[in-house]
């Protein structure tokens, strides 16, 4: 099929990528997966969620991993393949022949053009549903088996009004030892209740969840005077809280993460078609605030109201960021796959290594360099302080750049790249440092 759609030649390389390239992307998603499955372990084993439950978690959570491994296989497998093939010098055994490299790279190239067009529509439909679906899950597992998300000795805050220690949890019999209570609903009395024993029950159409408590008290003041104290002991107590006021699933709104590429534009949309109204109510209240004439208290109520304006032009503006920046980002991981392979082809016949540990150090490098400039570049576009387009695609601009310069050297014939002026420098340093 290959050599049908392929030169020989070029049917020759890509037998050599393509098992190579499953491997790796098989290695690296496991590498990436396994502190999750330390956690999916601790879920099964310890806190008693059931394996089917936490299977399909982990089936969720797997294609946000492929979108940084499937790029990420690319520049370690081109890496391995065509260091091999120039430490064996068949690179310049084939230019001798009158083959330029180049004719060695047209079945990779279409491989990491697939593999882009894949992404295109992996990143921007079926992972935003796979975080949405991972949502709705742990929002099952949190609803339905409340005590599985206590951690011991630290303290609960989720739940509104209340902080709640626990020192110990079974989480499989869902039963609780040493229990601490702080009641802040009420502002004119503070209210703690502490129990040896207790067990924890969910009511998941309700939205609420009950701690049945044992061999306890309930020890009072009064939030103006904290010298009166009242004590009552307990055998048994049950106190409920609102857990979630909004139990059911499908209610579950959708973050940045969770929208398809469609969506995101849909609410771009509807977010501009609000901007003009408030800009325009912005710039009366402004207009308000220049009138000659105005008393004390028109100033204050107009200064108020006018703050209040521009706070909501600026979150707006931010919500339109966050989404354009997250827009840009599915599409800047989808073309990662073609800049790494235009990278690795010719770094891999520059540095000539056969060694696998060394393909993975330089690929491990320059996707550490990708993912930083990614994650930075998200913080500094979110707040607005650099384009979303800019911040998304500056890696990729970055490494195109290099890219063609190292493309450069192996169209010009230079198949060989010296780090001479590494040990050069070194050698002058340490001249320099030598005591005369």
């Amino acid at each position: 099929m290959l050599c049908k759609r392929f030169s020989t030649l070029n049917c020759y390389i890509l037998k050599k990528i393509i098992p190579v390239y499953f491997i790796n992307l098989a290695l690296l998603t496991f590498l990436l997966i396994l502190d999750k499955i330390f956690e999916i372990a601790d879920l099964i084993i310890a806190k008693g969620i059931p394996f089917i439950m936490v299977t399909e978690l982990l089936a969720f959570i797997i294609p946000s991993i492929l979108t940084l491994t499937i790029p990420m296989s690319v520049i370690v497998t081109y890496l391995m393949v065509y260091g091999e093939l120039a430490a064996g010098q068949e690179i310049i055994a084939f230019y001798s022949s009158g083959i330029h490299p180049f004719r060695l790279f047209k079945g990779p190239l279409f491989m990491a053009l697939f593999l882009s067009l894949f992404l295109l529509y992996f990143n921007t439909s079926v992972i935003p549903r796979a975080n949405f679906e991972a949502k709705k899950l742990l929002f099952d597992i949190k609803i339905k088996r409340p005590a599985a998300q206590i951690i011991e000795n630290t303290f609960i805050e989720e739940i509104k009004g209340y902080r709640i220690y626990i020192e110990r949890v079974d989480f499989k019999k869902g039963t609780l030892q040493n229990i601490l209570i702080y009641d802040e609903k009420d502002d004119e009395s503070v209210r703690t209740i502490t129990a040896e024993r207790g067990r924890l029950t969910s009511h998941p159409l309700e939205g609420t969840l009950t701690f049945f408590l044992e061999n306890g008290a309930i020890y009072e003041t009064e939030a103006k005077d904290r010298s009166k104290l009242f004590k009552i002991d307990f055998n048994d107590h049950e106190i409920t809280m609102a857990y979630d006021t909004r139990p059911q699933k499908d209610w579950i709104t959708k973050g940045d993460r969770e929208l398809t590429g469609p969506e995101i534009r849909k609410n771009i949309q509807s977010i501009e078609q609000m901007l003009t109204p408030l800009l325009n109510q912005t710039e009366n209240y402004r207009s308000e605030l220049e009138k000659k004439g105005l008393s004390t208290d028109d100033i204050d109520r107009l200064e108020k109201v006018y703050d209040n304006a521009k706070k909501n032009l600026s979150y707006q503006y931010q919500k339109i960021n966050r989404l354009l920046v997250e827009y840009h980002k599915k599409y800047a991981l989808a073309v990662a796959p073609v800049i790494f392979a235009f990278i690795a082809f010719p770094l891999g016949i520059i540095t000539r290594k056969r060694q696998k540990g060394y393909s993975y150090v330089i690929s491990i490098a320059v996707f550490l360099f990708y993912w930083v400039a990614l994650i930075g570049g998200e913080a500094l576009g979110d707040r607005g302080a650099l384009s979303p387009f800019v911040s998304m695609w500056f890696a990729n601009f970055i490494l195109g750049a290099v890219a063609l310069y190292l493309n450069y050297l192996i169209f010009t014939g230079h198949f060989y790249f010296s780090f001479r002026f590494i040990q050069t420098l070194k050698e002058k340093v340490l001249a320099r440092l030598k005591p005369h």
